[in-house]
């Protein structure tokens, strides 16, 4: 398995599941990249868009007005 997952969760349910390579989030500190295999991270989003590169290149953006992160294991 190439990436890692991702889901991307709101009040009403996960929203989007995938395998990705890259995702960029903007927190609280600036933005943040994460690659497979990044440390185990958990930090606070703010308003801005999520960017996500999907296995195979395909990109997609997703707005959020806040929220956190929660990475670890490849998850």
């Amino acid at each position: 398995m190439l990436g890692f997952t991702l889901e991307v969760i709101n009040a009403q349910g996960v929203i989007y599941k995938g395998q990705v390579e890259r995702l960029i989030v903007p927190s609280a500190d600036g933005e943040i990249g994460l690659l497979p295999h990044h440390i185990a991270i958990v930090t606070m989003l703010v308003e801005g868009h999520i960017e996500i590169e999907e296995n195979g290149g395909t990109r997609q953006s997703l707005y959020i007005a806040s929220g956190y992160l929660k990475f670890a294991n490849n998850h």
